[in-house]
């Protein structure tokens, strides 16, 4: 077997994977909708929805910064020892 085959297969196994997990998350959003978790014909679903996004923004985005900030800092110490 050559290594072109072998990532060949690599590559048709993870589609294969993804249209599955596509499939059963057409699925599970299909029965949701059906016994009515994700529908409230009403404007105040889309309200509720927005205000909780905006939360969850607002409570990862420090932890995101943070982050953002130690991976700035040690690219920029590796680009200066490099120099």
């Amino acid at each position: 077997m050559t290594l072109l085959v072998v990532h060949s297969q690599d590559h048709l196994m993870n589609a294969i994977t993804f249209r599955d997990l596509e499939g059963e998350m057409v699925d599970l959003y299909e029965k949701l909708y059906a016994i009515g978790s994700l529908k409230t014909e009403s404007w105040r679903g889309a309200v509720v929805a927005n205000v909780c996004a905006i939360v969850a923004f607002l409570i990862w985005y420090p932890f995101m910064k943070r982050f953002d900030l130690k991976t700035y800092k040690k690219k920029q110490s590796k680009t200066l020892t490099l120099n």
